[in-house]
């Protein structure tokens, strides 16, 4: 009786089962020793151990101050956090190790959307509409490469926007308030797991009222009042995360708008349109069909045949959905179809850059960070949706029809698959360190910087191996921003992440040298930059730099670690603190990342400080025991005046843990939970 009641669960849940077990064989080499090292993934990994390493165990709080790079940053304050708080918990309560932690969230994050993708459209389409849809997601190369390379977070959050649709899809149906704690709660989450699909979800509940609006004209005031409960909540319910974004916002480097001369609109449609059908890049019709270059064109296909089929396929049975769903009126599901179609609209047009003809949208806040690739996936969405439609409109023609039609997705979907792990194979894309032939280079750089610098008086310049290697995975690769983690010494140049109000002057990519070309770089400008930075040493991997560096007169070669040379200022005399204006003596009683003391001593009265950090709003200063203004230099370092001349003792605490907020959080959090259980207890009633 118990394996007969097992056997029916598990048949019940199979179709959740295929989608699971498809993902694990496509992800499987991933789990090979070593952490991945494509583009962002070291940064991702980086932030995580020092989420879990430092921020949790010794200041007990999500985010906080991390020396690592950048002069010193705000670490996860700007950041999605859910994705790491998760790799921290499995860490922490189920002693996971980070690096496997953080590949089982990479594997979760094309698992999870699939499965909300399949629930969602199960509801409207059937389970083997739903099935096929949530394959083709998994299968789409695109997917795949993005989570490979570290964009795993925008996947992860993904998996909310299906959620969040089907209980904004309820509420509208049932006019039922039971529904917006449990809406609100998605909101908040999505927020901490990534802002860009929170904003999908709010564009997308906002169509949805307006078809609404102009299809079913009824009870729109209650339900506009419920969506603007379910913001409230959401705002309310994460706000210890978004109240320092908020409170910080005019502190944060202000981004360049991108010029409208450079925006072309038909190029930008084109491109995106390519992306949006899964048309593979190789492939272009004005450079390839239209000149002529039919073989080239037929390689483009013949490349990855069984997936471009596959997306092929995928297109065809999406438009047929389109033209069903157009020519059936009558459908029940007019609204929802109505809503995917204009927000994959609004999606293509986001992602082309086409609003930024518009001069106020264009020079918005952070403007300039938005990323193109978000929204088409998030266009993607409203495609898998009619995809799914186009799948249910073939399995209910004729007998014979369905069969081939099974029969063929089937085929489909294993080719690919297979064809699909084959490709990232022998592309690289689920190499490991420990498969890197160079990260034995890389531990031997991290073992001498650890033995021969004195991380407590000094920093290293290191040059991103990242558009700076000639080899194609380095070159890919931010693998060199975890040498803080590895060594113990801080650094300036090898992060990346989000943009800091110093880092143009840090900047290493692309052959740069503290944000400066090389071209005609004078030595005693390279000094005055590092003394500014109190940076003794330089890690190089370019070799025109490398060049350069030994024509220098006051540079010498340190160390020579494969493919990084390691050159040493001569006659460095390292210093945190530096008198701008007049003269004193300081040396630091206490220097921990979040946590300062100096002893000063003055000999002249209006004594200008550099302390040879990284300002920013929750450094909070206190000069003999009373508040003092930090302020930021030239450079976005901290500046200190002293009026008086004599001895004194300064103190700098970072504090970015804001109580009230929380505590709203909390209270928010609290009451949708009762008010869901309420509901609960009240339906429980009603079915007795």
């Amino acid at each position: 009786m118990l394996f007969n009641s097992v056997c029916s669960y598990f048949w019940s849940k199979i179709n959740y089962v295929i989608i699971i077990f498809s993902a694990i064989i496509l992800f499987r080499p991933l789990f090979e020793k070593g952490f991945p090292v494509l583009v962002d993934n070291p940064v991702h990994l980086a932030e995580t151990l020092y989420l879990i390493e430092n921020l949790l165990p010794k200041y007990h709080w999500i985010n906080g101050w991390c020396p690592a790079d950048f002069a010193g940053f705000p670490i996860l304050l700007y950041h999605y956090i859910l994705g790491k708080l998760l790799i921290a918990g499995m860490n922490i309560f189920l002693g996971i190790q980070v690096i496997t932690a953080y590949k089982l969230m990479m594997l979760v994050s094309i698992i999870f959307p699939a499965c909300t993708l399949f629930l969602l459209f199960s509801k409207i389409c059937g389970k083997l509409p739903a099935t096929f849809s949530a394959l083709f997601f998994i299968l789409h190369i695109n997917n795949i490469e993005k989570i490979l390379e570290g964009m795993w977070n925008n996947y992860f959050s993904l998996g909310f926007l299906p959620l969040f649709i089907l209980t904004i899809i309820r509420l509208f149906d049932s006019i039922s308030i039971k529904y917006v704690p449990c809406a609100a709660i998605l909101l908040s989450l999505t927020f901490m797991s990534h802002q860009y699909v929170a904003i999908a979800e709010c564009i997308f509940a906002i169509i949805y009222f307006a078809v609404s609006l102009i299809i079913d004209r009824r009870n729109i005031l209650h339900i506009f009042f419920m969506l603007f409960a379910i913001g409230i909540l959401s705002a309310a319910v994460s706000l210890f995360y978004l109240f320092p974004i908020i409170d910080t916002s005019k502190s944060a480097p202000a981004n360049r708008a991108i010029g409208v001369d450079q925006i072309k609109p038909v190029s930008s449609i084109y491109y995106f349109s390519k992306d949006l059908l899964n048309i593979p890049k190789t492939i272009s019709i004005k450079n390839q069909l239209v000149k002529g270059n039919i073989r080239e064109f037929c390689n483009g296909i013949l490349n990855n045949i069984w997936i471009n089929i596959a997306m092929l396929f995928f297109n065809i049975v999406a438009i047929l959905g389109i033209r069903n769903m157009l020519f059936n009126k009558g459908s029940v599901y007019r609204k929802i179809s109505i809503s995917c179609g204009v927000f994959i609209g609004v999606m293509l047009i986001v992602a082309s850059d086409i609003w930024r003809v518009v001069p106020f949208l264009n020079n918005m806040p952070f403007s300039a960070g938005i990323e193109n690739s978000h929204f088409i996936l998030f266009s993607h969405f409203g495609l898998l949706y009619f995809a799914s439609f186009g799948i249910k409109y073939l399995l209910e023609l004729k007998k014979e029809i369905m069969k081939i039609t099974l029969f063929v997705m089937a085929t489909l979907f294993i080719a690919g698959l297979l064809a699909l792990s084959a490709h990232f194979k022998e592309n690289q894309f689920f190499l490991t360190s420990e498969n890197l032939r160079e990260f034995d280079d890389i531990k031997r750089f991290w073992d001498w910087t650890g033995r021969n610098i004195d991380g407590s008086k000094m920093r290293i310049w290191i040059q991103r191996t990242k558009g700076n290697s000639k080899n194609e995975i380095l070159n890919n690769s931010h693998i060199l921003s975890l040498t803080q983690n590895f060594s113990g010494v801080n650094h300036i140049g090898a992060w990346y992440g989000f943009q800091q109000r110093i880092g143009k002057l840090v900047d290493t990519e692309n052959k740069k040298i503290f944000g400066m070309r090389t071209n005609n770089l004078r030595e005693e400008i390279l000094i005055k930059r590092m003394y500014l930075f109190n940076t003794g040493y330089m890690a190089v991997v370019e070799n025109n730099l490398k060049k350069l560096l030994d024509n220098f007169a006051q540079f010498e070669k340190s160390a020579d670690i494969g493919f990084i040379t390691v050159f040493k200022l001569k006659n460095f005399n390292p210093m945190w603190i530096e008198f701008i204006q007049g003269k004193g003596i300081a040396s630091f009683g206490k220097l921990a990342p979040q946590n300062i003391s100096v002893n000063i001593t003055t000999f002249e009265t209006d004594i200008i400080m550099r302390i040879k950090i990284q300002n920013h709003p929750y450094w909070k200063a206190y000069m003999d025991g009373v508040p003092t203004k930090l302020e930021d230099d030239e450079f976005g370092l901290m500046k200190i005046r002293i009026k008086n001349k004599g001895h004194h003792e300064l103190k700098l605490v970072y504090k970015s843990i804001n109580i009230f907020s929380i505590l709203i959080s909390i209270i928010s959090l609290l009451v949708c939970l009762v008010l869901i259980l309420f509901f609960k207890v009240e339906r429980a009633k009603v079915c007795y």
